[in-house]
């Protein structure tokens, strides 16, 4: 058989949905992923599974697609693990932006028991323990888009806040 996915890992697990990830062995190009009885093939090293109810078990199988060569159409899987967040995982509310030329201030509202956030900007990502976040260093008239998460139990994350941020 061809060579199994490494790495295999779940992030961003949501009441509804969570990010499967790995690393992609040498020469492989595409895998399928199961979960909850649902088979999908792709091209990128992660997959967001959605569709997912909140607080349940589930098991998500990664295999490699083997080349039209090899001996088996698939390699061996590799299965990971997850439980979904809680209902009371909310996502933060009334998101407000204050711009200039080069820089964004956004303020949100925080959810009950919400402590720390998550905040996704240009690829990078901030922990952040007040409900407010800072960006300088922006080009102007340009959009950006900009995600907040609360952090939940378990290592768990909310569904996304978000919004475009465009400078002036």
């Amino acid at each position: 058989p061809c060579a199994a996915p490494q790495n295999v890992k779940i992030t961003d697990v949501t009441v509804n949905s969570a990010v499967v990830t790995w690393t992609a062995a040498p020469g492989t190009t595409s895998w399928t992923v199961v979960c909850n009885g649902v088979t999908k093939e792709v091209n990128t090293t992660s997959y967001t599974i959605d569709g997912l109810n909140d607080e349940t078990e589930y098991t998500v199988k990664v295999y490699t697609n083997c080349p039209d060569n090899s001996l088996n159409k698939e390699s061996e899987a590799v299965e990971v693990s997850f439980e979904t967040a809680s209902k009371s995982c909310v996502a933060p509310e009334n998101i407000s932006v204050k711009v200039t030329d080069n820089s964004a201030n956004l303020a949100w509202t925080a959810g009950e028991g919400q402590t720390s956030w998550k905040v996704v900007f240009n690829g990078e990502t901030y922990n952040v323990t007040t409900p407010e976040f800072s960006i300088d260093g922006l080009t102007e008239a340009t959009d950006y888009q900009v995600s907040v998460y609360a952090n939940c139990e378990k290592g768990k994350v909310s569904p996304a806040l978000t919004t475009t941020v465009t400078t002036l």
